[in-house]
């Protein structure tokens, strides 16, 4: 197993960016097979001699693991050969400066509105990743996926009678997203 993936975030309270996250990782993973015993493990360190190490300890964990009956590959016959495209991916990542005019407008939209006196925030992210499988009996696909969001959080009230509210949108295309403006006045609501 191949896992690889990357994600950034934008948190913005009070007409200012509080906090921009930027990260990626990859990470890899190896199932051994005993009869009818199993062990997983995984690691992110892609180094030949990591790898090989890793390769040794999963069989020797596997060889002290207990007995599994579901602990199998699957039958070969039943592997799906043609994929459909599920439409998963945005292709371009969606641009940090975009991120940040979401979260403003956002915000300014839920603090326009009449009873809200203080924000939690707003926030907006994108994520992508991909996923890689291949088994020792010959099936090997994956597939990729992405997700963007935007949320906010708002406070209407004073003193012992705050109340708090939030609205949020996920999708996978920004295109499809909820208007920013909208989920600020939902969350206001």
């Amino acid at each position: 197993v191949i896992a690889e993936g990357s994600s950034k975030s934008i948190s913005y309270r009070l007409g200012k960016v509080e906090d921009i996250d930027d990260s990626n990782g990859k990470t890899f993973g190896i199932r051994a097979l005993i009869a009818n015993k199993q062990a997983f493990i995984s690691s992110s360190d892609l180094d030949e001699e990591n790898i090989n190490k890793l390769v040794e300890k999963v069989v020797q964990m596997a060889k002290l693991a207990p007995e599994d009956d579901m602990a199998c590959l699957g039958n070969k016959d039943l592997f799906e050969t043609q994929f459909e495209n599920l439409d998963l991916v945005q292709e371009e990542d969606t641009k940090t400066e975009k991120l940040i005019d979401m979260v403003k407008e956002c915000e300014d939209a839920a603090l326009s509105q009449k009873g809200i006196t203080n924000s939690e925030g707003a926030g907006a992210s994108f994520s992508s990743s991909e996923f890689f499988l291949a088994t020792s009996n010959g099936f090997n696909g994956g597939y990729k996926s992405s997700s963007n969001s935007i949320s906010c959080s708002v406070l209407a009230g004073e003193g012992q009678s705050m109340e708090r509210d939030y609205d949020y949108a996920v999708s996978r295309h920004i295109e499809d997203l909820s208007d920013p403006k909208e989920i600020g006045i939902s969350s206001a609501l």
